[in-house]
């Protein structure tokens, strides 16, 4: 079956709404929390502050995912580096290449930015998106996350 071709479409703000069942279902499956009011609230900061981006994963102009790209700094690692905070493709769209060039096109416009590393984590038990981040040549890490809320919801 040959690859389709993949666009990746700015999300403005005023769309994030059309966002969140999108976002619920990805959360759902993978059995996390969602709260749409922190999802909401958070996306339109990260945009406000150009501190991340939102997009929409199209197929021949139809919305088949959408994938959240949030921007950082690592003096370790000597730049700008982003996190891929979340990919999600609808089920009917697996399997047809849409993650694996959705992230190839992000991680190519971040180095085109400047960016010198792309990261992103996934659950321990979806072994899937696992699979598929190795074989588009992203590593493991060996070090541990460690995480503290500070409740400012």
């Amino acid at each position: 079956m040959p690859e389709m071709t993949i666009e990746i479409i700015a999300c403005p703000a005023a769309e994030i709404d059309a966002m969140l069942p999108w976002a619920k279902q990805y959360y759902q499956e993978d059995n996390l929390a969602f709260d749409a009011a922190r999802f909401k609230r958070a996306l339109a900061a990260a945009l406000a502050l150009e501190r991340g981006c939102a997009f929409w994963l199209c197929v021949a102009g139809v919305r088949a995912g959408y994938a959240l790209m949030m921007d950082g700094w690592s003096i370790e690692f000597g730049g700008l580096i982003s996190t891929l905070d979340e990919i999600y493709v609808l089920p009917a769209w697996r399997g047809k290449g849409v993650a694996s060039q959705a992230i190839i096109v992000l991680r190519d416009q971040l180095f085109s930015r400047g960016g010198v590393s792309m990261n992103m984590e996934t659950t321990p038990n979806n072994l899937q998106a696992q699979k598929l981040y190795r074989r588009l040549g992203f590593d493991e890490t060996q070090r541990p996350v460690f995480r503290v809320s500070l409740n400012q919801a």
